[in-house]
Formats: structure tokens, C-alpha cells, sequence
């Protein structure tokens, strides 16, 4: 307020101010009289004095509407904190109740847990249970068999003690009918037990499907909305934004809400479903107990008969035998039964809280119904999809294990037939090359026979000759050895066949002798011609030689001596560097052989690499190339010439890049392998 006076009393001083200053000037021009301007003055000043009136009098209504815009802000501003105060608090609630239903969720999942361990126990105990059944039987069994080795012994014996051992069945028979009455009745409690479970399950399903405590959160969040729509409508138009963030935030709490409501809802349907499958599990075995136990009644009494009717002859061994064989089984059965009630009270301290659980499920949810059906198809689903899938698998399994049985048989087969094949061949090339051996001695027996003689002939000519010397020149012959200085052959040691063959390459197939008036004429094939000297003159004799002799003095003037002989003789390699050379050559054996031949067919059908081929190190080596094996190969005798030739004619450079581009192919074995494959 104080500014506003301010305000008004400056401006009616610059007012004055103004007009003082402008009135002397009229005044002056206007020549007016002192009354007229004073009036004029008056009603001037008048003017501006309503005008500054009017002024701040807008100023005053202006500066009440301020104030009373500040008093809505304010009460605004009020408002606004209420609601924010009001979603603080509702925060607050949520986290509360969250709390709690988290506290809630953990206590059910150890109660899951506490029940887990608790059939877990119970899965122990009876696995612990047919294990002592399965002993007694073991021993009920023992016990037999002893009885039946003693029966021959004591069979009189057992005709005085009938009476007492059909008394003793009648016991056994009462303790029989007692033990099932016990097992009808926890039959019978078992069966009161899943009615007790049904009902309350179509209780808590009644109440799942009136939707109470759903309705119930429904109608408190509707009172809140009603009641924030009831605050919210005393609020001016200004405040239509505010509204709208309150129903969303609302609307969000509700979202929310239902979704943990939906996890928790899940969590223990899925605690109740797997509690039901326990239950199920455990009537099951207890069933499958209860047959066993009949079972094995009903063997007891069918041995026992079986003992009456075959051993009558033990008087005091059977009475202490059947007393402690029913002293131990009271103990079992007592035992049994013990466990047995036992399990019981553990069944029933399970079904407790499985009542109780599917309460706490009633009370705290509801649509359950849905959800299972919901949640069962989907898991039927799920089955039924890999079911179907495992099946497909399976018989793909089967047809592909019979398909590769039927190869292994097919393989193995032709395997077996190319073994043997090759084996008959290899016994009938051994065959060949004894044969091949022995006539090539004797015809080495025949040239050595022939030799001799013609080296006796030579000796007599000579002998004439000296003995006649009147004949003329061109009739006398002079011994060829003045002339040639043939290599002397050693057929000593021909009978052993080792030495026979080494002999075959130094003899020379002599194909024609011819005998006439002093000239000798000698055909040689497949051997080196040597060349010979002659006294007095040069001449090359390459198949034959033609001699004129003259006189004897000239003969024994002419005769070249030892030293001559061994320098004109030509160098022929020696049996032990033949043997050296034959002793280079790798021993194969026939099995390497075959061996060497089945991976060439592979290379061949491309089942292997021709660097594998190379390295496979049969002979005891790595090669290089196709070349070097057939080099290694062709002196080796256990190695066929067929296969020599099948690897000389493989194209090297086809089959190597043809193989790098079909090395990722599998394996097929459909294909018989043969050995006539390898002279295809």
C-alpha cells in the first residue's frame, strides 16, 4: 500500500510541476485575466485530481486481485501438498503390503522347501523300507534252502509235529488276517484322507469362483477414486492436469497390484500342483508297499506249505527252525509296521499343511481355476511337441543304426572274400614262382652240361692239332682261349636254389654250336659284348670269332699270360655284389601287401587323400610321388605286377585335385569292395 501512495503522489506533482510551468506562457499569449485563470486553473487541477482518483482506484482493484490470486495459489499450493502427502502415504501402503506379501512368498517357499525335504525323508525311508524287505526276502530264501537241504535227513521226524506246525499255521494265518485288516484300515483312512483333500479343493474352488476377495479390493478402490474425485471437485478449472496424473497414478497402482497379485497367484499354483504330485506319488508307493507286502505273505505261506507237505521227518530241528524263522518275521512284520505307522503320521503332518497352504491359497487368491487349466495346456503342450520330436528322432536312430549294421555286414563280408581271394592268388604266385624256379635251374643244369662238353671238344682239337702237325693252317684250330678271355662260370654250389638263382643272370643262352673244318661259331643273347684283342692285330668280335692258326711257335710265342688275361677280361659284377643289391631290397610280406592294395582301391573310390596314401608308411617308408613307390615296388616279388601297373597308369594330377575337391564327402561303405577291383 505504502507504494501505491508513493506511486499517486509523484504523479500529481509532475502534474503541478507540468502545468506551473506551461500556465505563464498562456498567460502571456493569451492575455487572459487573472479570475479566467484561476478558474481555468481550478477546473484543470480538478480534472487531473479525478483522473489520479480514477487511477488509483484501478490500482487498488488491480492490487485486490492480486491478493486474491495469491489466496488461490495458495490454497493450490495446499492442495498439492495434500496430494502429494496422500500418494506418500499410499506409497508407503503399497510398500507395506508389498513387504508383506513378499514375507508372504518367502514363507511359502521355505514351507515348499520344509515339505521337499520332508518327502524327500520319506522317499529315503521307503527305499530304506524295500531294502530290509528285499534282505528278508534274501534270507526267507536262505532259510528255504537250508530247510531243503535237511529235508532227506529229517523226513520221519516231521510226522509227529504236523499238529503243531498246523497250529502255528493258523497263528501265522490270524497274524495274516490282522496285518491286512491293518492295511484295509489305513487304506481306509488313505482313502478319507484325498476325500477330506477333494472337498476342501471344491471349497477353495466355490470361493475362487465367487471372486470375494477380488470384488472386495474392487469396491476400496472405488471408495478411493470416489473419494478423490470428491476432494478433487472443489478444485477450479485451472486444476483439470492434476486430476488427470491422480487417475493415472491410480490406475498404475491398480496395474501393478494385479501383476504381483498374478505372480504370487502363479507361484503357488505351482507349490499346490507339485504338493498334489507328491501326494499321488506317495498313495502310489504306499500301494505298491502294501502289494509287496501281500506278496511276499502269500510266498511265506506257500513255502510253509510247501514244507509240510514235502519234509516230514525233522522233530526238534523244524520246532527250532520255525520258531526262529517266526520269531524273525514277527520282528520284521513289527518293524514294518512301525515304519509303516510312522510314514503315516509324517503323511498326515504333510496333508496338514498342505491343508493349510491350499487355505491360505483360498484367502489370498482367486482365478486359480483358469490359470492351472491355463498353465496344464500349456505344459500338455509342451509334452506333446517333444514327445513327437523324441519319437521322430528315435526312429531315425533305429533305421540309421540298422542301415549302418547292414554296411558293417556288408563290409566285413567283402572283406572276408577279398582276403580270401587274395590269398588264393598269392598261394598260386608262390606256386608259379617255384615252378619258374626250378625249371630255370635245370635249364641252368642243361647250359652247364653243354659248356663242359664243348670246353672238352675244344681240348681234344687242340690235342690233334698238336699231335698232327701236317695239316694245313686253315684246317688247325687253336683253343679260343689265346683269343678270348670268356668269363669263367662256377657251377659248384648250383644244388642249393638260393645259389641257383643268383647263377641265372650270369649264364648266357647259348643258341647254336657249329663244328666245321676248324671254325667255331658261338651265337650269344641278352649279354654283354667284351671286346677282344688278338697278337699282332686289332678286332672287335661282337657274336661269333673265326681263327686261322699257324705254328706252334708263333702259338706259344703269342700266348698271353695270366696278368693279360685278367686285363683283357671284361669287369662282370660279382655274385656278392648281386647279394648286396638283393639285400637292399625291403622283405614285404603278404599281409602289407593286401593291406597296400585295399588302401589303393580306397584312393581309387576316393575314400582317402592322396598324401594319406603316400604316408601311410605299409612298406615302411613315406613317398613323394606315385613314382617313387612304383620304384620301391617293382624289385619286390610279394608285390604283384598287376598293381605295378594300376599305379603307373593313375593320372596323378586328376586324381589329387578331384580328391581335395570331394575330401569333405562321408564315407560310404555301400559299395562291396573286391579284389577284382584291382585289375579293373
Amino acid at each position: 500500500m505504502d507504494l501505491f501512495k508513493r506511486l499517486g503522489l509523484l504523479i500529481v506533482f509532475s502534474i503541478i510541476t507540468n502545468h506551473s510551468a506551461s500556465s505563464p506562457s498562456s498567460i502571456h499569449a493569451t492575455s487572459i485575466t487573472k479570475e479566467k485563470y484561476q478558474r481555468h486553473a481550478d477546473q484543470s487541477l480538478h480534472s487531473t485530481l479525478v483522473n489520479i482518483d480514477d487511477r488509483l482506484r484501478t490500482i487498488e482493484s488491480i492490487h485486490y486481485s492480486v491478493k486474491r490470486h495469491e489466496i488461490s495459489l495458495d490454497r493450490i499450493l495446499n492442495k498439492v501438498e495434500s496430494i502429494d502427502s496422500r500418494s506418500v502415504r499410499m506409497q508407503t501402503i503399497l510398500e507395506m503390503k508389498l513387504d508383506a506379501l513378499s514375507q508372504a512368498i518367502i514363507s511359502t517357499e521355505f514351507k515348499h522347501e520344509w515339505l521337499l525335504n520332508q518327502l524327500r525323508k520319506y522317499e529315503s525311508n521307503q527305499e530304506r523300507l524295500s531294502l530290509k524287505m528285499n534282505s528278508l526276502e534274501v534270507k526267507l530264501d536262505d532259510i528255504t534252502q537250508k530247510t531243503q537241504l535237511s529235508q532227506e535227513s529229517f523226513f520221519n521226524k516231521i510226522e509227529d509235529k504236523q499238529d503243531k506246525i498246523q497250529y502255528k499255521i493258523n497263528e501265522l494265518t490270524m497274524i495274516t488276517g490282522n496285518l491286512k485288516q491293518q492295511s484295509s484300515s489305513i487304506e481306509q483312512s488313505v482313502n478319507k484322507t484325498n476325500g477330506d483333500v477333494m472337498k476342501r479343493l471344491k471349497e477353495i474352488e466355490q470361493q475362487v469362483n465367487r471372486n470375494d476377495e477380488l470384488e472386495k479390493l474392487t469396491v476400496s478402490l472405488n471408495g478411493i477414486h470416489s473419494h478423490l474425485n470428491q476432494s478433487d471437485s472443489l478444485w477450479t478449472q485451472n486444476d483439470g492436469p492434476g486430476i488427470s496424473k491422480n487417475e493415472k497414478m491410480i490406475d498404475y497402482i491398480k496395474g501393478e497390484i494385479n501383476a504381483e497379485v498374478q505372480k504370487l497367484g502363479n507361484k503357488i499354483h505351482n507349490m499346490y500342483h507339485e504338493i498334489w504330485q507328491k501326494t499321488d506319488n506317495l498313495v502310489g508307493q504306499i500301494k505298491d508297499g502294501f502289494t509287496e507286502t501281500n506278496q511276499t505273505q502269500k510266498i511265506i505261506v506257500d513255502d510253509l506249505k510247501n514244507l509240510l507237505v514235502e519234509q516230514r521227518d525233522s522233530e526238534n530241528f523244524i520246532d527250532l527252525s520255525m520258531d526262529k524263522v517266526l520269531s524273525v518275521f514277527h520282528k520284521r512284520l513289527n518293524d514294518i509296521q512301525r515304519k509303516l505307522d510312522n510314514n503315516f503320521q509324517n503323511i498326515a503332518s504333510v496333508q496338514s499343511l498342505f491343508l493349510d497352504s491350499c487355505q491360505r491359497i483360498q484367502d489370498d487368491e482367486s482365478d486359480l481355476d483358469t490359470m492351472v487349466t491355463e498353465v496344464l495346456e500349456k505344459i500338455l503342450d509342451l509334452i506333446i511337441n517333444r514327445t513327437s520330436t523324441i519319437e521322430k528322432q528315435s526312429v531315425e536312430l533305429l533305421e540309421g543304426v540298422k542301415s549302418h549294421n547292414i554296411q558293417i555286414t556288408r563290409l566285413a563280408k567283402d572283406t572276408k572274400k577279398m582276403v580270401m581271394n587274395l590269398a588264393e592268388g598269392i598261394s598260386l604266385d608262390h606256386k608259379n614262382l617255384d615252378g619258374s624256379i626250378m625249371d630255370l635251374a635245370e635249364r641252368a643244369d642243361m647250359i652247364t652240361t653243354v659248356v663242359q662238353e664243348m670246353q672238352d671238344q675244344m681240348y681234344e682239337w687242340n690235342d690233334t692239332s698238336r699231335k698232327s702237325p701236317n695239316l694245313p693252317p686253315a684246317k688247325k684250330c687253336v683253343n679260343c682261349d689265346n683269343f678270348i678271355s670268356y668269363p669263367s662260370l662256377d657251377f659248384s654250389d648250383m644244388s642249393d636254389s638260393k645259389n641257383k638263382e643268383k647263377h641265372i643272370d650270369d649264364i648266357r643262352n647259348l643258341d647254336k654250336v657249329h663244328y666245321g673244318q676248324g671254325v667255331v661259331k658261338v651265337i650269344t643273347e641278352f649279354a654283354q659284348e667284351p671286346n677282344i684283342t688278338r697278337v699282332n692285330s686289332s678286332s672287335d668280335v661282337s657274336t661269333g670269332f673265326n681263327a686261322t692258326v699257324a705254328s706252334k711257335e708263333n702259338n706259344k710265342k703269342n700266348t698271353p699270360s695270366k696278368q693279360d688275361k685278367n686285363e683283357i677280361e671284361p669287369k662282370i659284377p660279382s655274385h656278392n655284389e648281386s647279394n648286396k643289391t638283393k639285400q637292399e631290397i625291403p622283405e614285404i610280406t603278404e599281409e602289407v601287401a593286401t593291406q597296400l592294395m585295399l588302401s589303393f582301391i580306397k584312393l581309387i573310390r576316393e575314400k582317402i587323400l592322396l598324401r594319406d596314401f603316400l604316408n601311410e608308411k605299409l612298406t615302411g617308408q613315406s613317398y613323394q610321388s606315385i613314382t617313387d613307390m612304383i620304384q620301391h615296388l617293382k624289385p619286390i616279388k610279394t608285390i604283384p605286377r598287376e598293381f605295378i601297373r594300376e599305379l603307373d597308369q593313375y593320372d596323378d594330377r586328376v586324381k589329387f585335385d578331384k580328391i581335395y575337391s570331394h575330401n569333405a564327402e562321408p564315407m560310404n561303405y555301400d559299395e562291396a569292395i573286391t579284389y577284382d577291383d584291382v585289375y579293373s
